[in-house]
């Protein structure tokens, strides 16, 4: 690989997301901000509800099994989705989704760092929720097939990921991320009880006053490098790009270049590869499975995939080199008008 740039500085985390004068606080930060959310900074209530979007997503991961989960507020309607994937399969052990009117689910945040997600129709029942002045997320998931009941919380010193960035043609997105959190708890699909106790875990919670066309490449990986070391990886291209870029690395958390993803759109199942505009990241990745939703609502429409399988490749970051030989992730495109 190519020597790469010096490391992206990452900054203290501000007080809040909007300074005094309800302007986002533009920038990459270490750690969490105690209010996320930058709704007020809408110029009207109708601005406000054609725009604001909320969501948070969970990943498990085994040695053999990747477990993902999320609810999306839009406002105006609720989705949530959930899959399973076993490598020793390798086959997609659970995929279900659902999208509903706005009374069944919401994604809030409030003071002090706490986090709410909820979603509950007549098949599924979801909570995840980090109580105030807490990094311990709990959530308690029944779909129809998959029983999940787990707590995920700092396994490192490394801190959250923050990043306030502003959109073109909209006001601000916020994210919150992080990828090496201890899991505890199990869950059950069909007759089948999976351990997660010592599982790894990540999340990504996002909410902000988007762009009505909104479209993204994502990659996230949770594991260990070939060498034993914890290491987690959050890419994007696209959207808010370089901001949110970052490797978990033990105790470290290090900014990275924007992400750059290449595969056959045709056949997203076929091989990917993920790298970093900083050259710091060099990654191939094989999906074993795929989670994807296709809606067309003329006024309201999406396509989005996320293959799950594993990574292998390198990783060069500052004097560190480190060898990735099948962690398991996930890569996502997404285009969206909402």
């Amino acid at each position: 690989m190519r020597p790469t740039r010096p490391v992206r500085e990452l900054h203290d985390v501000p007080l809040a997301a909007l300074d005094g004068l309800g302007r986002p606080n533009v920038g990459s930060y270490r750690g969490i901000v105690a209010h996320l959310d930058v709704a007020r900074a809408a110029p009207s209530s109708l601005y406000r509800i054609a725009h604001h979007k909320r969501w948070v997503y969970l990943a498990i991961a085994t040695p053999d099994v990747w477990i993902g989960l999320a609810v999306v507020d839009l406002g105006y309607v609720v989705n949530t989705f959930a899959f399973a994937w076993d490598r020793q399969g390798p086959r997609m052990l659970f995929d279900d989704s659902a999208l509903c009117p706005p009374a069944v689910g919401r994604v809030r945040d409030a003071d002090h760092g706490e986090r709410f997600a909820r979603f509950r129709d007549h098949k599924r029942d979801v909570r995840i929720a980090r109580p105030p002045r807490s990094e311990r997320w709990g959530v308690e998931a029944h779909y129809p097939g998959l029983d999940l009941v787990a707590n995920l919380e700092p396994a490192t010193k490394a801190p959250s990921l923050t990043a306030i960035v502003p959109i073109d043609g909209a006001i601000a997105s916020t994210t919150e991320k992080h990828a090496l959190l201890r899991v505890s708890g199990e869950a059950r699909l069909g007759g089948r009880r999976i351990d997660l106790d010592d599982a790894c875990g990540g999340y990504d919670y996002t909410c902000g006053l988007l762009a009505r066309l909104t479209q993204w490449r994502w990659a996230f990986l949770l594991g260990h490098a070939k060498g034993g070391e914890r290491v987690g990886l959050n890419l994007v291209e696209g959207f808010v790009g370089e901001p949110e870029c970052a490797a978990w690395l033990g105790d470290e958390l290090v900014g990275l270049g924007e992400g750059r993803f290449e595969y056959d759109r045709g056949r997203p199942l076929s091989p990917w590869t993920v790298k970093t505009t900083d050259a710091a990241v060099d990654l191939a990745f094989e999906a074993g499975g795929m989670h994807a939703e296709e809606q067309d609502f003329k006024l309201v429409a999406s396509s989005f995939i996320q293959p799950v399988g594993a990574f292998t490749g390198a990783m060069r970051i500052g004097e560190k080199s480190l060898e990735i030989e099948r962690v398991l992730g996930v890569t996502e495109d997404q285009r969206t008008l909402w």
